[in-house]
């Protein structure tokens, strides 16, 4: 609805009204204009209407757009931004560090090889949810909708592995991983009650070959078993008490923990052991890592936490409360003096109206505080007054990563106690589990409204995207900035009242106690990074920073994200960046077809960080790379924008199925009616022509058809896919093994028809087919007795042989109609097939798969001309998705089905996520293979004869 303006209305009325006061009745009647004039009064009203809002709309999107360059164009103190040609308007300027500076394996912490315990969530930073959060008004696990419900994150197991070595180093030449130390298996720390429905054996079967899939992406078959070694504990009342009692279950255990320093499980844990706790923003994640990085800063090495949101909703904040809210320390006092208001009246009251005193006392010190550049360059008073309560008491710096900056924001914090006696905790290492879960909330919630500010880092959209395509940006993609908390010291106040006695008081002051009004933060400036700090900030290095400005919070959204903050902070290097990110895009690939309208918000996320990424490593591109940069580093940089182009294509095709659901159907009876139209003008003229001399083509219309049919259900919906099977994941490779195998069969049964129809005819064609299932038959067998080695060594290029198991009519056949096809009904088709699989080799290393798979080979399998090397997975996604999608069946049997088809029904109404058809027997297999072999045997896919 658009809301017509006031001014409009009223200059309306004002107009009818004089133009009725100067006449009669009967003039007044007179002059009413006609049904079309009133139509075109109407018309230029809302003409008028629709252009002021349409102007108040664009106003408010060039002001975000200010906004957003503000944040993304970067510089140092006293210096011009890296991306000066990038740079329309001005730029934030930063004092500045080197990335040596925040390195975490080089800091004081002494982080010892191997020795990195990962704690992990799992509902929506493991495995994804599938957005199964209305489902009869209850969360299912979490709130993330682009992926199917069970599936996990594409290549973040090969990142936790990364980041879970601890120092290591590669070769210079090779590649190879050494001087490095196995990593200690990993601790599950999720809200889920300890019950066989919420945590069943299948679960952590899955969650452990997620974490040896990605061991296997980085070290191949030298890869440890990396595994789940340990899980938390949590009651079942406890867990159904809320988001804040799971989270404040979570930190108390993790604490406890880290103070007993002994192995739990096949968790190997010491007094030297560094923590890394792995999170989401849907629960309550956050704030327990930054209530851990304040009570155990000594052990905390890093949180990284997955931002997500709810894509139904486009609204969806990271922040709980509203962006306008108040400072959180008069919150938190005011809160305090409710407290207050149980005891006595009297004393609230004049509590109330000191706190008043102290807000206005406190106004110009906080303004101070807040970034001047930022304060500096806003134009209306409501963004001065939303920067002030988002960035207020807060130190943004720069970390300096060759030629660019990654934006990063320091939290330095002190907290206040409420106590009834000076028994209470003298610094942040004496905090209890609930007190330092109570600054994590506090903590998180000004996080979260920092994320908030940043949004267009982190959501994104079809819309961005076309116009960050359409036109030229204003300012380079960023990752979200890195976060960095640190507790200051502990202030004990002691109440003079008198404590409640009564059974109500008691149980008034412990609801009290569990909320945050006994416990307050009040944010400062870090004075590390105050003005006049630049040439001290200048010299640090190994992680000396780390020591004034804490420990890191580390928001990604995409495995991309996630190992170039990583790379921030010196915990990778630039080959482990580029290594995660080839093994990101093969398991995303590997999940489904992504040309697909359910896959759009994954692929936009991947998009958008993987420009980030190339924006900090490569400004400017491979065009901009210097003619002396090596070799290596210029293949790295070409991968990327590769790997981008692939990406776009995949999201526009996606973009316009969505608007187009029938754009499969219409690509199809394209083909189709190209293949009639030249059947009729030519196939059937020549053969008119040439009635005397021979009988023409021997195939028919309804042949053409059928056979173009095959070929455009291929193309028209795999297109992108084989155009970049050089990219291709390992799933992705069986599947379209096993697609190309049904088109040769489809091809091949619409070759086998013949065009006569005489009883002799028909009776010959059943003797071949007859004679060709047996010799298909035996060939399947032999083909299971081969070696590998002699399948290694039969080359498919034979050349069309003694080998082929079509009779002569047929070929013939096949080869007129595939003649046709590539010479007037689709050229491009078969061009796109000689390109991607033939010459290339490509077909020959799926041929390969199918026949490894068939023989029930499940060792590491080398793939020369993909170069890539597949391992098998006892542990199918696929078949775990199916089970996580129906975790009541196992519970109450056949009424739990029933139970769990409903809720998946109305979860999933809306997306489908596609899968990979994969044969789920060697059997299977075998058919595959013995199709792919046909092809090379008969030279089924020869070039046309010019």
């Amino acid at each position: 609805m658009v809301r017509v303006p006031s001014n409009h209305l009223s200059r309306a009325v004002g107009m009818a009204q004089s133009g009725l006061r100067g006449r009669g009745a009967s003039r007044a009647l007179a002059h009413v204009p006609s049904l079309p004039g009133s139509l075109l009064l109407l018309g230029g009203l809302l003409v008028c209407c629709a252009v002021s809002a349409a102007g108040s709309l664009s106003s408010a999107a060039q002001q975000q757009r200010g906004v957003e360059s503000l944040l993304d164009n970067l510089a140092c103190v006293d210096s011009s931004p890296a991306v000066a040609p990038l740079s329309g308007s001005s730029w934030e300027q930063l004092r500045c560090v080197d990335a040596a500076a925040v390195s975490l394996l080089s800091s004081r912490k002494a982080v010892q090889p191997g020795n990195v315990l990962l704690m992990l969530d799992i509902d929506d930073t493991l495995i994804a949810s599938g957005g199964w959060s209305a489902v009869m008004g209850k969360s299912l696990g979490g709130v993330d909708d682009r992926y199917a419900r069970g599936s996990d994150y594409p290549g973040l197991g090969s990142v936790l592995f990364l980041t879970a070595l601890g120092p290591h180093a590669r070769h210079s030449k090779t590649g190879q991983l050494r001087e490095f130390a196995p990593p200690t298996n990993v601790m599950v720390v999720t809200a889920r009650p300890n019950l066989s429905l919420f945590r069943p054996e299948h679960l952590f079967t899955q969650l452990s070959s997620i974490l040896l899939r990605g061991a296997r992406q980085i070290m191949g078959e030298a890869a440890p078993p990396w595994r789940v070694g340990s899980e938390n504990v949590i009651n079942p009342v406890r867990a159904l008490a809320g988001c804040g009692a799971r989270g404040e279950n979570k930190l108390a255990f993790i604490t406890k923990v880290m103070a007993n320093g002994q192995p739990i499980g096949d968790s190997f844990i010491d007094d030297k052991t560094k923590y890394i706790f792995v999170g989401d923003t849907a629960e309550r994640d956050l704030e327990v890592g930054v209530g851990l990085a304040t009570v155990a800063s000594e052990f905390m090495l890093a949180h990284f936490v997955h931002v997500i949101h709810s894509h139904k909703d486009p609204a969806a904040k990271q922040s709980i409360s509203s962006p306008q809210k108040l400072d959180e320390d008069l919150l938190n006092r005011a809160g305090a003096a409710l407290q207050d208001a149980l005891v006595g009246a009297a004393r609230a009251a004049f509590t109330a109206g000191r706190l008043l005193k102290e807000a206005e006392a406190d106004k110009s010190a906080r303004h101070r505080a807040a970034p001047e550049g930022l304060l500096g360059n806003q134009s209306s008073s409501k963004q001065k007054t939303s920067f002030y309560d988002t960035l207020g008491n807060t130190s943004r710096f720069g970390i300096k990563l060759g030629n660019t900056l990654v934006d990063a924001i320091s939290l330095t914090y002190e907290v206040t106690i409420s106590a009834d006696d000076e028994d209470g905790p003298r610094s942040c290492a004496q905090l209890s589990a609930r007190q330092a879960y109570q600054v994590g909330t506090l903590v998180g919630d000004k996080i979260r409204a920092i994320l908030d500010l940043y949004e267009h880092r982190w959501r994104q959209s079809y819309a961005r995207f076309r116009g960050m395509d359409d036109q030229a940006p204003t300012s380079p993609p960023r990752m979200p900035p890195l976060f960095f908390v640190k507790c200051t010291g502990v202030k004990l106040r002691v109440a003079d009242d008198v404590k409640l006695s009564s059974p109500l008081g008691e149980w008034i002051s412990e609801i009290a106690g569990a909320s945050a009004n006994s416990v307050r933060v009040r944010f400062r400036g870090n004075p590390a990074l105050a003005p006049g700090s630049e040439l001290r900030l200048a010299s640090l290095k190994d992680g000396e920073l780390l020591d004034e400005v804490g420990t890191p919070v580390v928001p990604y959204v995409t495995s991309v994200s996630a190992v170039t903050q990583a790379y921030a902070l010196g915990l990778v290097d630039l080959t482990d960046v580029v290594v995660a990110v080839r093994k990101t895009f093969e398991a995303l690939r590997s999940q489904g077809p992504l040309a697909r309208p359910a896959r759009l918000a994954s692929l936009l996320d991947h998009q958008h960080d993987l420009e980030a990424l190339l924006a900090l490593l490569f400004p400017g591109g491979v065009a901009a790379l210097p003619a002396s940069v090596p070799a290596r580093v210029r293949a790295m940089a070409e991968f990327l924008e590769q790997v981008l182009q692939v990406q776009k294509a995949f999201i526009r095709r996606a973009a316009y199925i969505r608007a187009s659901p029938d754009r499969m159907a219409s690509c199809v009876r394209e083909m189709e009616a190209a293949a009639d139209l030249h059947y009729f003008n030519r196939v059937k003229r020549e053969r008119a022509n040439a009635a005397e001399k021979s009988a023409g083509p021997s195939f028919s219309r309804n042949q053409m058809l059928i056979f173009t049919r095959a070929f455009a259900e291929i193309a028209c919906e795999y297109d992108v896919e084989i155009a970049s099977v050089k990219l291709a994941g390992a799933t992705e490779l069986e599947g379209l093994s096993v697609l190309l195998s049904r088109l040769v069969r489809q091809l091949l049964s619409t070759a086998d028809e013949t065009v006569s129809g005489s009883e002799g005819a028909q009776k010959e064609k059943k003797q071949a087919e007859s004679s060709s299932r047996l010799r298909a038959s035996a060939g399947l067998v032999n083909l299971a007795e081969k070696s590998p080695r002699d399948k290694i060594d039969e080359s498919p290029s034979t050349g069309g042989g003694a080998a082929c198991q079509l009779s002569e009519e047929a070929r013939a056949t096949f080869a007129a109609m595939y003649e046709t096809f590539c010479s007037a009904v689709a050229p491009n088709v078969c061009q796109l097939l000689k390109s991607r699989l033939f010459d290339s080799g490509v077909f020959h290393d799926l041929l390969f798969l199918a026949q490894e798979r068939a023989a029930r080979n499940l060792k590491p399998l080398r793939l020369p001309h993909l170069g890539r090397v597949l391992f098998a997975d006892h542990q199918t996604p696929e078949h775990f998705q199916s089970r996580h999608q129906k975790p009541a069946e196992s519970l109450i049997g056949a009424v739990g089905a029933t139970l769990d088809e409903a809720m998946k029904e109305q979860a999933a109404s809306g997306f489908l996520f596609a899968t990979w058809p994969v044969p789920d027997s060697s059997s299977r297999w075998k058919h595959v293979a013995a199709s792919l072999q046909m092809v090379v045997d008969c030279d089924l896919f020869a070039p046309p004869q010019q």
